[in-house]
């Protein structure tokens, strides 16, 4: 009889604790939600306050990234991190200088449309 009741107790208490670990769970997916949504909102930011900087930061970016990413790569003992930064700096300068220029694709596909109507 002893053995029985031990059975049940035991069982109650992985109930409880599945059901307590299915709580905790559920709080940390809300938790890391939160978090991923306040990351988006904070990327977006970022990405408008970027896209704001004047056209000359730009070709500075692209003239300090292309110094820091060759000094990174000439040294004996390459500092992957500046080399990392360099190319980063240089990457946001051509991103900032292209994105303003259309693509070519989309007049092409315009004109043709004009002709045939």
């Amino acid at each position: 009889m002893t053995d029985n009741k031990c059975m049940k107790s035991s069982c109650y208490l992985s109930e409880n604790a599945s059901i307590f670990i299915y709580r905790c769970i559920n709080e940390l997916y809300v938790s890391l939600l939160k978090l991923l949504l306040k990351a988006l909102i904070l990327e977006l930011s970022l990405l408008q306050f970027i896209m704001n900087i004047p056209k000359r930061i730009y070709y500075i970016f692209i003239v300090i990234g292309g110094i820091v990413a060759f000094y990174a790569q000439a040294q004996e003992q390459q500092n992957t991190f500046v080399l990392i930064g360099g190319v980063a700096l240089l990457m946001l300068g051509v991103y900032g200088i292209s994105k303003n220029i259309p693509s070519k694709f989309d007049k092409d596909d315009m004109d043709e449309n004009d002709l045939d109507a």
